[in-house]
């Protein structure tokens, strides 16, 4: 036999990193993990890639005893890995249907309409999973195949990709989720003793690196071999040399090793690994792993657990002789060999010996699938309480005979007990901040076993282990029609199933996407208690409860679960997440403490991280980085009308747009152009008097029969102006970005062939998520109402102008005319200047629409405030007082003195200080100051670089407020512990950012939209009336409500971190090219291309006289058009 090399040889160049207190330290923290008998010297240590269906990142620990591989692998839920369009076999239709489909943690979802997300058609749980693969068809290869099977405990699924390659990516993500399921807790931990390894050897897997395969006695009762397979990408050899010298150099080993070739002999200690096969019985007793170690148990997977949840996800299988090696078996990407050594052992299972009678290169076991539900299934169901009746129905789905079957043939009483549900009670199974658990089961059956009730919630919705059930209530949930139901509120999330026989619907709501819990009157039917959701980008969502208890003690659960997720947001998943993180900051520790010098080290095609960085699964990815900024610079115009909020965000743009090297101009009214100009921006005139827009809104309100019989009147001649001015202000243009204010751009656009772009302060575009901005109801109207108002909001709007336009078009433009199917607006890419935290990205907005931020224009920098107004603020500072502001810009109302009066006495009664802003003393609504109420006039914001000057007051002031006339909102809000204003955009945003709560009060426009986005945030109040003693408790409560103050501390923080301009820009360079597209498609016939997809039915003004009296019958059947009496 040839002389082996020796360990005393080799262990002084291996361990010469190391003294011996460093050394016992790691060894310490080596037993306390992989729960050794004592500390063992570690010979070396190297990071390394555990070769499974993936490529694992860890570090291989060799000791005198034992190899030990240790990776810490996060199980991220609320990531989501993958999401496309895949079609989905059904269990009895052979046909694929098409869905959107969300792969996110551990949980496969599919939708039928990719808006609605909390809403799925189905979800498949891989924690259950078995394998993922490619399957050929009649005409194609594995290779080439666009057909996915997924293996689960329960069944099998097939899905079909739009092509091979997104077959393949599909499979490989469900292959990493499944490995990630079958692991034991957050971390892979395997514990190799070197005296059970046969023999190691060096083989080839990847060019990079250096790879070796273990091949180890599993334990002594089946003597399965399994081999195991680690890649080095840095000090493969000298790992290598290590392993070798362990193995095959250790004398005791050596003759253990004769020892077996003449007899075979038990096995001191068993392989111990955290990750399981996917075939093995929870029930059993594991093989090669101890349960004992409380950190690594898998969900039920354990000997000792026994949870009702897993007997039904987790069908019985034969004890076949499965080991570690086999996970994943029927996987593509990698399948290790299995051997199996026949053992003399009397011990052994009949069963199991005679399944090692293999050859030594047998093929993996198969998997045995479990055998159909039995009728004693059925009736130990039926023994169940009466509130868990219903889950009969799933339990009978999943056995062999169809339900109409089950229920004709055997006695079970099933309706008897579905009846049941609809009294039954409200439950609490566990304890929310601020509302203990019940004592007693109010059903009168006993004590409510909260494990079992949270391990059927999780399997009704697929949720993590460690999500426990807070409370549930049977109730009513508005889709069509009123569906009844169950709704289940957890920490983590807010869900509803259904509950009649037939339906199938199902809602998974994060409560984090909350945003408001509010109640109200049943809209539809009578005696029934109503409760709204408002959801991040998404439409209200309603319930109704037959008992007002019910109701009421759902909201406070509800709140108090937003609450708590708000203090406590990074909240640990379990107990097995918090010792993987112990136990991987342990060995780091020790690793330094050691002064270890090896270092992960990767080639250049993967990608690279820091030696204790989350590992990483191997996938050869392909990525680049794009730059989508035009290599030449672009003559740019901004277009836009109304008052001074309107034209500031465009200068925050322009100067932005200008510092990246192109040339900028801003068409707009001239009374702005020494504003404009000031900040080195070119300036085109427009005509147009919008102030007298907002005087007409103001006096006859919005969309009233005054308000539509005034406009047309006054605005014929100038709309006309407006039109040809702003074709004259922006020849010589390459990009157009306009407010929709404006009216001409798309038409100006299309006739100079050049891409186009809109930008706005507040939404525009069709959702279900808001209402239209000039049409926020009183009351929440959910998603119909939602989308409709822009429906009829656009044809009021175009059917106030398109005389003109088209007009316009044939005269100036030599265009034809047109309408809005055939302009169709809708494709236009859009940029939002708002924020997303504050108005959330509606889930049905095209991907051309933006919401990039507010587009801030500081101007505090070289302001410096009078010193009268400082000591003003200091006094209330040195007094206790809370000081505010209040200003409504300069709107127009019929009695300025009535109005200021109603302010001082609010500012009295709330006992605060106050900064008072009086633009409407300036703008007194009368027929010898019509000259002044004409011109345009501030409505979102009052940001001037003025001096501030004291304003004349219609009344006395009292000493507690100071009067100004404008100053900037950048330097003045963050010194406020409260802002009181009217709602517009611009001062909105400017509130918000300084993180103080606002006070809201809408006169007109799109000051009502903001004002309830702000009270549905929580950061705020939106007043709808304005008297002394409203007014004088909203700014009480905004100054002193803590909640509300750290809500809007919160919000003002996510804004400040957001770059509105720079995203802005990012966004107009990304969809450059398909705006460029979209004014190709139009041509000077006027005829829209066939593969244009139409999404708008109205019809060219000319063809229909009557257009203007059905919108305004539609729209004032929905209260969006009002008459002068309602």
């Amino acid at each position: 036999m040839t002389e082996q090399p020796s360990l005393r040889d080799q262990k002084i160049i291996v361990g010469k990193s190391k003294t011996a207190d460093d050394d016992s330290n790691l060894a310490q923290k080596l037993m306390d993990i992989f729960k050794l008998d004592a500390p063992e010297q570690v010979i070396g240590e190297y990071p390394a890639w555990f070769l499974q269906t993936v490529l694992l990142s860890g570090y291989l620990y060799v000791t005198q005893k034992h190899i030990c591989f240790f990776a810490y692998l996060p199980k991220n839920t609320g990531t989501i890995s993958k999401s496309g369009y895949l079609g989905k076999r059904g269990l009895h239709n052979p046909r694929y249907k098409r869905y959107y489909v969300e792969l996110k943690g551990d949980v496969l979802r599919y939708y039928e309409d990719p808006a609605k997300i909390y809403m799925p058609s189905g979800q498949i749980d891989l924690r259950l999973g078995v394998s993922a693969s490619l399957e050929g068809d009649k005409t194609k290869t594995k290779e080439h195949s666009v057909y996915v099977k997924l293996l689960t405990k329960q069944r099998e699924y097939w899905f079909r990709a739009d092509s091979p390659q997104s077959a393949r990516d599909w499979v490989k993500q469900f292959q990493r989720v499944i490995f990630r399921t079958h692991n034991e807790g957050d971390s892979v931990k395997i514990l190799l003793p070197i005296e059970n390894i046969i023999d190691i050897e060096e083989t080839k897997f990847l060019d990079v690196s250096d790879t070796i395969k273990l091949r180890v006695i599993d334990n002594d009762e089946t003597y399965a071999v399994d081999e195991y397979f680690f890649s080095f990408f840095g000090f493969g050899p000298e790992a290598i040399r290590v392993l070798t010298v362990m193995v095959e150099g250790n004398e005791f080993h050596q003759s253990k090793l004769e020892e077996r070739d003449k007899l075979t002999v038990p096995v001191q200690e068993s392989v111990r690994n955290t990750l399981l096969s996917p075939t093995e019985d929870p029930h059993s007793q594991r093989s090669s792993f101890e349960s004992r170690r409380s950190s690594v148990e898998v969900r039920g997977r354990s000997p000792s657990s026994s949870t009702p949840r897993r007997e039904s996800r987790s069908p019985s299988y034969p004890p076949e002789a499965v080991t570690e090696s086999q996970i994943l078996n029927s996987s593509d990407v990698f399948r290790p060999t299995k051997h199996v050594i026949r053992s003399r052992s009397p011990s052994v299972d009949v069963r199991r010996r005679e399944s090692t009678k293999s050859p030594s290169h047998s093929r993996p076991i198969p998997i045995h699938t479990a055998s159909s539900s039995t009728l004693d299934n059925v009736l130990r169901a039926g023994s169940y309480p009466i509130t868990r009746a219903t889950d009969l129905a799933g339990i009978i789905r999943s056995g062999s005979r169809r339900l109409s079957t089950q229920i004709t043939t055997q006695s079970i009483g099933y309706f008897e007990k579905l009846s049941g549900m609809w009294n039954a009670p409200t439950r609490h199974y566990g304890p929310v901040e601020g509302m203990p658990a019940d004592d007693d089961d109010p059903s009168g059956l006993g004590e409510i076993d909260s494990e079992f009730h949270s391990s059927r919630f999780q399997e009704h919705f697929a949720l993590p282990d460690s999500e426990q059930l807070i409370a549930t209530y049977f109730s009513f949930f508005w889709r069509v029609l009123p569906l009844y139901g169950k709704i289940y509120i957890s920490q983590n999330y807010f869900c509803f199933r259904s509950l009649l026989p037939g339906t199938r619907t199902k809602l998974v709501l994060p409560i984090t996407d909350i945003e408001s819990v509010t109640k109200k009157k049943s809209s539809y039917r009578p005696g029934y208690h109503g409760l709204v959701m408002t959801i991040r980008g998404h439409e209200e969502i309603f319930f109704d409860f037959a008992k007002l208890d019910a109701r009421d003690d759902c909201t406070i659960t509800s709140i108090l679960a937003m609450e708590s997720l708000k203090v406590h947001p990074q909240r640990p998943s379990n107990a097995k997440a918090s010792a993987a993180i112990a136990e991987f900051q342990a060995l780091r520790e020790g690793r330094r403490d050691g002064k270890s010098e090896h270092d992960l080290k990767l080639p250049a095609r993967i990608d690279t991280g820091g030696s204790d960085t989350t590992p990483i699964l191997f996938d050869d990815p392909r990525a680049s980085i794009l730059n989508f900024k035009p290599t030449e610079p672009l003559n740019i115009t901004c277009l836009t009308i109304g008052s001074r909020g309107d034209v500031q965000p465009y200068i925050a743009l322009a100067k932005g747009l200008m510092a990246d090297g192109h040339r900028v101009k801003i068409a707009t009214h001239s009374e702005f152009e020494p504003w404009i100009r000031k900040h080195g921006i070119d300036f085109a005139p427009v005509s147009g008097d919008p102030g007298e827009l907002m005087r007409i809104c103001i006096q006859y309100g919005m969309f009233t029969v005054s308000f539509l019989k005034e406009a047309h009147g006054k605005f014929r001649g100038w709309l006309d102006e407006l039109l040809i001015s702003a074709w004259e202000a922006c020849q010589g243009t390459d990009l157009l970005i306009e407010s929709p204010s404006a009216m001409a751009g798309i038409h100006i656009a299309e006739a100079l062939q050049i891409p186009y772009f809109r930008a706005f302060t507040m939404p525009w575009t069709r959702t279900r998520a808001y209402p239209h901005a000039f049409a926020v109801p009183s009351h929440k109207q959910g998603g119909g109402y939602n989308y409709i108002t822009y429906v009829i909001i656009d044809g009021v709007f175009w059917k106030g102008i398109a005389g003109h336009v088209n007009r316009w078009r044939r005269k100036l433009l030599n265009l034809p005319a047109t309408s809005l199917d055939k302009m169709q607006p809708n494709k236009v890419p859009f940029l939002y200047n708002f924020s997303p935290s504050v108005v959330a990205p509606p889930l049905d907005y095209s991907d051309w629409i933006r919401i990039t931020g507010y587009w801030f224009l500081d101007e505090a920098g070289g302001y410096k405030p009078p010193k009268d107004l400082v000591a003003f603020m200091d006094k209330a500072k040195a007094d206790g007082k809370k000081l505010v502001y209040i200003g409504f810009g300069s709107i127009l109302v019929e009695d300025p003195e009535a109005m200021t009066k109603t302010v001082v006495e609010a500012v009295l009664k709330a006992d605060v200080r106050c900064i008072l802003a009086k633009g409407w003393s300036d703008r007194i609504a009368s027929s010898s100051t019509s000259s002044t109420a004409t011109k345009p006039v501030d409505t979102k914001t009052s940001i001037a670089t003025k001096a501030v000057e004291p304003t004349k007051p219609e009344i006395p002031l009292p000493s507690d407020i100071f009067p100004i006339k404008s100053i900037p909102h950048d330097w003045l809000f963050p010194k406020m512990d409260a802002v009181a204003h009217h709602g517009g955009s611009g001062t909105t945003g400017a509130s918000l950012r300084a993180g103080v709560p606002t006070v809201a009060k809408p006169f007109f426009g799109d000051q009502f939209f903001f004002g309830q986005r702000i009270e549905d945030l929580g950061v705020g109040i939106h007043l709808k009336k304005l008297n002394s003693t409203m007014f004088a408790r909203a700014l009480w409560t905004a100054t002193r409500d803590e909640r509300m103050r750290e809500k809007a501390f919160q919000l003002g923080e996510k804004i400040r971190s957001e770059d509105g301009v720079s995203t802005a820009i990012n966004a107009i360079y990304r969809d450059l090219e398909y705006a460029r597209s979209l004014i190709k498609r139009h041509d000077r016939s006027g005829n829209t291309p066939e593969d244009i997809e139409e999404h708008w039915t109205f019809v060219e003004a000319d063809s229909l006289t009557d257009l203007s009296a059905s919108v305004y019958d539609l729209g004032h059947q929905h209260g969006i058009v009002r008459s002068e009496s309602d």
